[in-house]
This record gives C-alpha cells, structure tokens and sequence, in this order.
C-alpha cells in the first residue's frame, strides 16, 4: 500500500528541456463544450489580452463568449474570462467583412487551430467570401492577421468596444498621423463589475477609412466604428489593439514597447516562448493523450490572475485612481472561493516568483478599500462568492517563506478584513455562527469564516504574535456550533435552534452553490476534530463511504454548478474538491486512491466537453495538476498535503534551473514539501523548533442549542436544550440575566406560558479556569390564538418559513427573501383558508408578497379572496390581477390586496404564480415563484 504522505526533495541536478516544448500539447478547445465556460483564443501567461472569438453574448454558456455548439462568429475581442459562472469582459471587438454586412460570420471547426499563444480560422461571410484570420499576443496587445483571396479588393473592419455591457461612457479619438492609422478610445462598461474603466489603442499597417454604416445589427448594443481597407495589393491587414486600465497614452506606449513591430510570426513565436518556459517547469512521463490533459490543465491554470498594469508601471487601483508601483506588478481577476483550495498552491510550487505580485495585489487592493479582496475584477470588486479567501492565500505564501511582501501589512489586513461588521461577520463575532435570519448562505459562510481565522492563526503563530494566535485559533473552532449531532451534519439556526425540516440533499440558499452533503466535510483545518466529532474514525469512514456511494439526487432549487456527480459528490464545485482525500485520515489511502484515480479518467479528458464543470479561473485544473502528480492541500495553508494516485511516474519540476523531484517515504509520518530557501528568496522552510510546538488545534465548547420548542407558541411549550459536547453542562435563565453556576443547571424540559427570552450557556467542569460555550439566546413569542390557517399546497421545503403559521404569525419578511421568513411556491397556487374563530367585520383584504425577478420570484398574476360564514361555501370577494414591470431590478415587497367591506368567519386566499415566465426574462418558459409572508384582515 502507497503511504499517504510525501516529501518533495531538492535535487541539485538541472532539468534537460526536451526540443519540443510541452506547447505542442496544449488544447485550448478543452472546456469550450459544456460548462467548462473556457476560451481557445490567443493569450500568454497572466496577460492582460485575452484574443479570442466570441460567438455568443446571452446564456449561462456564454460566460467566456465562446461555446464549441456554436457556428457562427461575431467577432474577436481582446478580454475575456477563464472558466467563470458569470459572463464580463469581451472588449474591443474586431469583425472583418469582405460583403459590409454586419451578419454573424460562419464558421466550421475542422478549420480551427488552437495553441498556446495562437489561434486561428477561416470565416465566410454572407456573400461567401472567405477570410483567414489569425491571433496572437503579447502580455497588453493583441496581434490580427487577416488574409483574403486575390479577388477581394477591399475589407471592412467593425469595431465595438463591447458586444454584451453597458458602456456607462465613451470617448474615441479619431488620429491619422505620420501615416499611422490609429484609433484610441476609452470606455466605462457596467456588468458584473459596475464600474470598469478600459483605454485601447488600435492601429493597422495599411491605412484605413472611417465610414457609416446604414444598419446596426441586432447582435451589437452599440453603434460601431467601421474602417474600410484597399486590400487589393496586399490581400493581407494586419491590426494591433493595446489595452490599458489608465489611458490611451499608456495603451499606446504598451503597444510599442511590447510590439514595435509589424512581425506576427515573430510575435507567436515570443509568446510560444513565455508559455513554453511555464509549461516546461514540469515534466512528465505518458502517452501523448495523458500529456495533452496534463498540460492543457496546467495551461488553464496560467491564464488568471491577469497582469493589470502598464509597462510604466501605472495601474488603476480599487479606489479607481491611477497609482504607479515599480516593485510588484499589479493584477487583477482573482477568483479566490475558488482558486485558494488548489490553484494558489499550485503557484507556490511552480511559479512562487508571481506570488509575491498576488500578495502585494492584495495589500494594495486593502489600502485603498479597507479590505482585503472577495472577487476582485479591474478596478471593481465584485462582491461574489463568499468568504475572505485572500487569507489563506497570504498566509500560505508567508508559511512557505515566499518574500517580497511586508508581512506585518499583510497581517493587519488579514485582521482588519476578518474583524469587518459586513457579510455575516458582525452575528460571526457575536454569536459565534451566522444566524439564518440574519444572512443568507449562512451554513457555508460560518464554516468559511472558520477556515479564514485558522490562516490568521497559523500566520499569527509563525511570526511570533501569541495573542492573534489564540484569539483566531478560538474563532476557527466556531464550525461546531452549528454542527448538529442528531443528523450529524452542519445545518442552518434561528433562534438557536436547527432548521427544519431538513434534507442533506436539498440544495438551499442556507449554502453557497452545495447542500448540507457536500459542505459536510467543510473543516479543512480540523479533519481531526471532524472525526471526533461525528464519532470516531469508524465513524467517519462510514460516512465518506455513504457520502460517495448515495443517490445522486438533489433535492429543492436547481444548482446548474452541482456536476459530476459521485454519489453526493460533486466535482463540478469546488467545495467537493478535498474531499476524495479524506479516506487518508483514517488509513485508508485505498479508498483515496481508487476515488481519484476514478475523477482523473472520468471527469477529465481530450475533448471540448473534456471538463464536467467551470473551470473557474484554473481551480478545476489545478486539481487535476496536483492530483496527477499524486499530491493535493486538503488544507491549503501551509506546508501539508495528502497523497492521492500518482498518475505520472517520475515528475519533475524545474525552478530557475533547479528540479524538484518527488519522494514518498513515511519516516515521520509528516506531509510537507520542501525547497532549497536559498533559491532567488523563496521556498520552504519546516521550522520545527518554532512552528510544531504550538499545537494547532484549540478546543471550543459547543454552543448549546434549542432541540425542541419552536419560536411561535399557541398555549404554552416545552422547550429542550443541548449541547453536542455531552458531558458539558447548561446553565440557563428565564429573567434575561446571565446564567451563573449558582443559576439553574438543564436537567429537564423547560415549561413557558407566555412571551419569554431564555438565555443558556455550557460548562465543562473538568478544568480550571472553567471553560464555557458562547452565551446562546432564545426568544420565545405566544402568538394569537384567533385564528389558525390550512394550505391546500404545501410551500417548498427549503422556503418553508419556518413554521405552519407564518401567514398568520404576525412577523413580517424582510427584503432579503434568503433569510428564511418567508414562504415560496414554485408553479402552484397559494391558496390559503383563515379561520378568524368568529364572524368577523373586515374593510380590507392583504396578501403581503415579494418580488425579487433576478431569483425568479414574481407578484402573483392574480389574487382572488374568498368569504364564507361555514367554512363550506365560499363567496367571491374581490379579484386583483397585477401588471408586472418587466426587468425590474432589485427585491420589492408589495401589499396585494383589495378595499372590500363585509362579513365573515373563513376567508381564502388564492393567489396564482407567473407561468409560464415570459419571454423578457431570462428564465422564459419556466415556473415562476410565490413569495409570501402575511393574510392581513383588517
């Protein structure tokens, strides 16, 4: 049996580069078919151009704004992104036409070529006229060659600065000088980022004339800029765009400091070079098909994070002002929820001389936002995702001794950032969880939070700053407070009290893109501690097992992210992704190896469709980079990895001319990789007379919580208390004072008979100091007992609400529809019954609803309320139809309801949904939603 731990040695011997380049086996076509969302367009290591095609503007399937299903080109543009779930980017379009038309160019696949560096194909346009083009770049310019038949004399060229956002502002400057042909221009778009400022430069080497166009086409949200060119002689254009966050100035100075030139082989072959020296710092032993996957892997990984400054050293800051820094190279595009599990790693090992540009980036990115970054995109953050996973990422670099930042900047931002009152972290700080009614996804965000305090410790610990130490050690133990030991899962509160009901495989707005299976194993840093929890090693294997081998099956709202399913495993997102490596805790690497090996060759392959997921800006990559080579950072912070299935006999890396070969031994039973620090200040260093001596875990009591007694109460309620940790004790109060050892100790049901806060805390008796839970707080409310309500449909499990009587509960739903307080139903009708327990005089009638059309939640298209005296026969009342506001934005709650004065004992309420959704939103044809908190009868 393999052992499952490994250490990285340094060899002093230099790695012989084969004459063929590792390029030769990039497929950029990879990930371009089904969600892999990934483009095959020319781009070099972390450039800022990305020129590519782009074939479709609209669809979760255009994020990268090419998708192998398509035929037809709109043009090539010089942004775009890697493997995201969201589409931006696509800027600066170029479609050239041989007709003037301004249709879509067809074209066919078999005339595609895709490499490292390189892209080209053949269009026709409407007339049938062929034209060859082919791109190129360098780190801030792309480089166009279009060629034409003989017969072509003249060829328009269109340029949009954008084919899908909104350009919130645009200035272009027309120049002819010295017999140059430019064009410079500068444009704020709004999309995903809402504030991106882009300058470009465009300059051809014939000279080009600006001409009106009659039409614009559907497929263009702006009126072009058109050129036509005589070609006749040349029967060849060629065309340079440089791109800069700052001015048309920089772009022009990027351009000819990167390409002086008129030399489109010669630009290939630079950019051949750059990725050949990335892709060549590993080498590995296979077949020409294994080779493809592993280096078009490794080839992803290198696209993002993009270079976001100038050759002068200009750059646009998060505060959207123009800075300069000649240390460290600015970049932008970090997909961190994503990227820290794997792909940061993976720079530490492979190019840990950009790591230090990542790290200033960040630091940059807090001194002028007061934080570090989430998903930062140019010159905007864009608030996705959640966490705060540039911390990982720094202390990952600083405990692997990567140089060249300030470390104690880096750990006041990491502080500053992480003690933050925004995104759940005020409730985090005080409760030691994130309620549910507080803020949505809070499952995923607790246990994430919790991971981000361990990298704060670890770092904290390193630089010798005890009390930071202990203080995040404590906060990233908060993941057992919401760990409930009757399902043994990790699982939404309010109120103190676990959410129900609850399904492992419901998909909910309780976690981020997952469900309760696959955020099960979400304690990157306390594998053991998980282990203890859930029961011993027996215990979790057993779980790992069920966890792989269970019905595939989701339940509640659709997740199109949930793919590549292994029972309730998902490859396809990322919070699945450690999880195959978790066998290995509890010895049986068997079970680690047979799982990996199984993703590797199933999930992975030589075809546009060869990713089962997004590739997300390298992470579904990086996986597969390490995974191949045997090694994976369950926990990524740090010197730790587990081993996996070695896919690669004998791999190599090379670091400016030293190899680092790999060795498997079991010695002392550590995980760790180890490099030369001598090598140009980086590497790795184990200290173990400093670092092993301050053990890494630091245990909590777990918050005690409500196990039964719901908030709502008719008559009187029994309310249970417990605790995950058994042989802690809970105090508690009824008064709102403070539970003391001379206060009541739980030993039995708690009996309430009117409004009623309880506040309870455990102990663990065993140690000096005595050791106590964060103080847990219940509020209790004894609702009307006047009426009672019956649905004739049932709300969906995950929009419950939380009780049978929220219609009626008096609480009203706040703007955030997440949080839990309201009732949704998706395609049926609400249709309510309230029993008013008497006749009753009433002057108005109110269904209190929201609207929310981002999330697929409309206003009922009509509400109907019904009276009746004997609860049987039922007289209409009023009738109210809404006109629903196409593409409103943001979340409304409306009062819907009718002025109506009468009599009686029963009113129903039937409310009827938006189906099927219409054609204006993006979800057309699907099954709208009802959201519902409140009958009012007044």
């Amino acid at each position: 049996m393999k052992s499952n731990t490994f250490l990285l040695l340094l060899c002093l011997t230099h790695i012989i580069v084969a004459q063929n380049s590792n390029t030769q086996f990039v497929n950029p076509f990879i990930g371009t078919d089904g969600h892999g969302h990934t483009f095959p367009g020319a781009t070099v290591p972390f450039g800022m151009v990305q020129l590519s095609p782009d074939t479709r503007t609209e669809g979760w399937d255009a994020a990268s704004g090419y998708h192998y299903d398509d035929s037809t080109v709109l043009g090539f543009s010089h942004t775009h992104l890697n493997g995201t779930g969201i589409s931006d980017f696509c800027d600066v379009v170029l479609t050239p036409s041989v007709s003037g038309s301004l249709k879509p160019l067809r074209f066919n696949h078999k005339n595609e070529i895709a490499k490292a560096g390189y892209y080209k194909t053949i269009l026709y346009d409407s007339l049938g006229e062929k034209i060859e083009v082919e791109l190129t770049s360098s780190e801030r310019v792309g480089f166009h060659r279009y060629r034409f038949s003989k017969k072509t004399k003249a060829i328009y060229l269109i340029i949009n600065e954008n084919l899908r956002n909104e350009i919130r502002k645009s200035n272009n400057l027309f120049l002819d000088s010295l017999g140059e042909n430019q064009i410079e221009g500068s444009f704020i778009s709004s999309a995903w980022a809402k504030d991106r400022h882009l300058s470009y430069c465009f300059d051809s080497n014939i000279h080009g004339e600006v001409i009106k166009m009659p039409k614009t086409a559907k497929w263009q949200k702006y009126e072009p800029t058109v050129l036509l060119f005589d070609v006749s002689k040349t029967h060849e254009l060629l065309i340079k765009v440089a791109l800069s966050p700052v001015s048309e100035t920089n772009a022009i100075e990027n351009m000819k400091t990167e390409i002086p030139h008129w030399d489109f082989d010669k630009t290939k072959q630079e950019a051949e070079k750059k990725w050949a020296k990335d892709l060549d710092r590993i080498q590995i032993e296979g077949s020409n098909e294994q080779k493809t996957i592993f280096y078009t892997a490794l080839y992803h990984t290198l696209i993002h994070p993009s270079v976001w400054q100038d050759v002068n050293g200009d750059y646009r800051g998060l505060d959207n002002k123009i800075h300069n820094s000649k240390t460290f190279a600015y970049h932008s595009i970090f997909s961190l929820w994503d990227t820290y599990r794997g792909a940061h790693p993976l720079y530490t090992i492979i190019c840990p001389e950009k790591v230090s540009d990542f790290v200033n980036s960040f630091i940059d990115d807090f001194e002028k936002t007061g934080h570090l970054p989430m998903w930062n995109f140019p010159g905007s953050e864009t608030w996705c995702m959640i966490g705060n996973h540039a911390i990982p990422v720094i202390a990952d670099a600083y405990l692997k001794q990567i140089k060249g930042f300030d470390a104690e900047k880096a750990l006041k931002a990491m502080i500053a950032t992480a003690n933050r009152d925004s995104l759940g972290l005020k409730e985090y700080k005080k409760y030691g969880y994130i309620p549910a009614d507080t803020e949505g996804e809070s499952v995923s965000k607790t246990l994430e939070y919790a991971y981000d305090d361990y990298c704060i410790a670890q770092m904290a610990k390193a630089m010798g700053k005890d009390s930071v130490y202990q203080t995040f050690m404590l906060r990233s133990q908060n993941w057992k407070n919401i760990f409930n030991p009757k399902t043994g899962f990790f699982q939404a509160k309010m109120n103190e009290t676990f959410v129900e009901p609850f399904d492992p495989r419901e998909v909910n707005f309780h976690f981020t893109e997952g469900n309760a299976w696959q955020y099960a194993f979400a304690v990157q840093h306390d594998i053991e501690g998980l282990i203890e929890m859930v029961g011993g090693k027996v215990a979790f294997e057993k779980r790992l097992d069920t966890f792989f081998n269970d019905n595939s099956q989701t339940t509640g709202r659709e997740q199109v992210d949930i793919t590549g399913l292994i029972g309730q495993y998902a490859h396809g997102n990322e919070p699945s992704h450690h999880i195959a490596y978790l066998y290995n805790y509890v010895g049986r690497p068997d079970k680690t190896q047979r799982l990996v090996k199984k993703i590797m060759t199933e999930f992975y392959k030589n075809a546009p469709d060869g990713l089962i997921g997004n590739e997300d800006c390298g992470q579904m990559s990086a996986w597969y980079v390490l995974s191949s080579l045997g090694i994976y950072p369950t926990n990524p912070c740090g010197e730790e990895y587990q081993t996996g299935f070695q896919t690669y006999q004998n791999p190599k890396i090379s670091i400016n001319g030293h190899a680092l070969s790999f060795s498997f031994n079991n010695s002392d039973g550590r995980k760790r990789i180890k490099i030369d620090t001598q090598m140009d200040n980086f590497g790795v260093e184990v200290l173990d007379s400093l670092k092993k001596q301050v053990p890494n875990v630091v245990s909590i009591i777990p918050k005690p919580y409500i196990a039964k007694g719901t908030k709502l109460f008719k008559d009187k309620l029994l309310i249970e208390l417990a605790c995950a940790d058994t042989a802690a004790r809970i105090y508690y109060t009824t008064d709102g004072s403070n539970p003391m050892l001379s206060g009541a100790q739980y030993t039995q049901p708690i009996e309430i008979k009117g409004n009623k806060m309880i506040k309870f805390e455990a102990r663990r008796m065993s140690s000096l100091p005595i050791e106590h839970s964060k103080m847990a707080e219940a509020v209790f409310k004894k609702i009307n007992q006047t009426k009672s309500l019956v649905l004739k449909n049932p709300p969906a499990p995950q929009y419950s609400g939380g009780s049978n009587d929220v219609l009626i509960d008096g609480e009203y739903g706040n703007r955030q529809w997440q949080l839990g307080g309201w009732q949704g139903f998706e395609g049926i009708d609400l249709e309510a019954i309230v029993d008013l327990k008497e006749v009753k005089t009433f002057e108005h009638l109110i269904l209190n609803c929201m609207e929310d059309q981002n999330a697929w939640i409309f206003t009922p298209s009509e509400i109907q309320f019904f009276g009746s005296t004997d609860g049987k026969n039922f007289t209409l009342l009023s009738t109210q139809k809404t006109a629903i506001k196409p593409n409103l934005e943001g979340s409304h709650i409306r009062r819907l309801g009718a002025d109506v004065s009468g009599k009686a004992r029963y009113i129903k309420v039937v409310a009827k949904p938006l189906n099927p959704i219409p054609s204006w939103h993006k979800g057309a044809g699907g099954k709208g939603w009802i959201f519902a908190d409140e009958i009012i009868v007044e």
